[in-house]
């Protein structure tokens, strides 16, 4: 009852008395861990599940509780502490392995999902589901041929997984086999009809393996407006067709570049390989440039694709002429903060997200990445303190600013709020 009404010093302290005279109970443990949470103590938390996991790691029941509990509040962090001392303690169990892997798949550790999963697998070779997770994971770690090989042994028993076959066409693709990867895209047909990025990608799919023809008559659906266009104006020069019309009002296109670049053109990148599709996207943006197309959204297209391979000098000099020609929209400067930070040219980045700032002064990106730049250097830490708790009030919950506040308290010496702010962030 304490703890429904958020009264949690009232719930620890009638928790502590029952601890007393029943000290064995896993299930009390756990409660106090979780009101240890609420009262923002970790370290008692950990303490008490660790009581918990001492007197009996192989509670299914309730240790399965604890886990839900968390992942419903979404404190992946304490879910993890669980499952690794529940790994640790009952080695050949495969759920609590595949259960960690999980876990660790949504915080982005690729390495420590891939050995979960791994071992799951090896545990119990019938979690299938758990086979498309670690096909995922191999992709992430750019192990291609081994997420081929997974995802074929996963669909081999669920052919009709749409994901998994936008994956297994993405790690085709990674491995050179293009006709392959049509033929897996070439399966989605009414999936394609509504989802822009799929379709995006199968047009990509098409390219790759020499029909252009097919990838010029393709009718996008709604989501990929610029994109769209653009593959369409490559597939339709590769096919011969008259092309340069699209790219003549490209600019004119309605859509959000820094939306489909960062959603769409990512996601491409990802599934399909940094290194192959971006080189890809490269090759083509700049055989535009060259025969004379002006025109922002290719520029933008091409910098991205710099950036996404870490080629920021070449993003640098692309960028920079679109932010001279264009001194009044936000993305180029934007962009350009990036890249001049991943130059160690602190002020050039300074001064293009104050660029961004005047354009738009409640522009809370901005606000964030000015921040984290300053907090970066150990600088002006008033000023991102300031900043981050605007660009929170303007987008409340953000795990990218909780973070950054997160590390600005870090470089005060604060670890406590620190820590806290960065285990939201962890979750948001």
């Amino acid at each position: 009852t304490y703890i429904d009404s958020t009264d949690y010093a009232s719930a620890e302290k009638t928790c502590s008395r029952l601890l007393k005279s029943d000290e064995d109970n896993v299930r009390l443990w756990i409660v106090m861990g979780t009101i240890q949470q609420e009262l923002g103590n970790q370290e008692g938390a950990s303490e008490a599940f660790e009581k918990a996991l001492a007197l009996n790691p192989q509670h299914e029941e309730e240790f399965g509780w604890l886990i839900d509990a968390g992942d419903r509040s979404m404190d992946w962090v304490t879910s993890i502490q669980v499952l690794e001392k529940l790994v640790e303690l009952t080695p050949d169990k495969a759920e609590w392995q595949a259960a960690l892997g999980l876990h660790l798949s949504r915080i982005n550790d690729g390495e420590g999902a891939r050995k979960a999963f791994e071992q799951a697998l090896q545990l119990n070779p019938d979690l299938n589901e758990i086979r498309m997770q670690l096909g995922l994971a191999y992709l992430q770690l750019d192990q291609d041929q081994a997420a081929v090989d997974t995802l074929r042994a996963y669909l081999a028993k669920l052919p009709d997984d749409a994901h998994a076959t936008e994956m297994l066409a993405g790690a085709l693709c990674r491995t050179g086999q293009y006709a392959a990867a049509v033929g897996e895209l070439a399966k989605l047909d009414e999936p394609r009809q509504q989802d822009a990025g799929l379709n995006l990608e199968y047009m990509y799919a098409l390219l790759r393996a020499g029909q252009p023809r097919t990838a010029a008559d393709l009718t996008a659906p709604d989501g990929t407006p610029i994109l769209s266009t653009l593959f369409k104006a490559v597939a339709r020069k590769r096919a011969g067709d008259p092309y340069r019309p699209l790219l003549d009002t490209l600019d004119s296109v309605e859509g959000d570049i820094d939306e489909e670049c960062g959603g769409l053109l990512g996601t491409l990148l990802f599934f399909f390989g940094k290194k192959d599709a971006g080189e890809y996207v490269i090759s083509e943006m700049n055989a535009f440039r060259e025969e004379g197309v002006s025109s922002m959204r290719v520029d933008i297209v091409l910098a991205r694709a710099y950036m996404s391979l870490d080629r920021y000098a070449d993003a640098e000099a692309v960028l920079s002429k679109v932010a001279e020609a264009h001194p009044d929209e936000k993305y180029p400067h934007l962009y350009l903060s990036t890249v001049y930070d991943e130059l160690d040219r602190f002020r050039d980045a300074e001064k293009h997200l104050r660029r961004c700032l005047e354009i738009n002064p409640e522009d809370a990106e901005a606000m964030n990445n000015l921040a984290y730049l300053y907090a970066e250097r150990d600088m002006r830490l008033d000023d991102a303190e300031k900043l981050l708790k605007r660009a929170l009030e303007i987008t409340p919950n953000s795990g990218y600013y909780l973070d950054s506040l997160g590390w600005v308290y870090y470089r005060r010496g604060n670890a406590d709020k620190a820590i806290e702010y960065i285990r939201r962030a962890i979750v948001a």
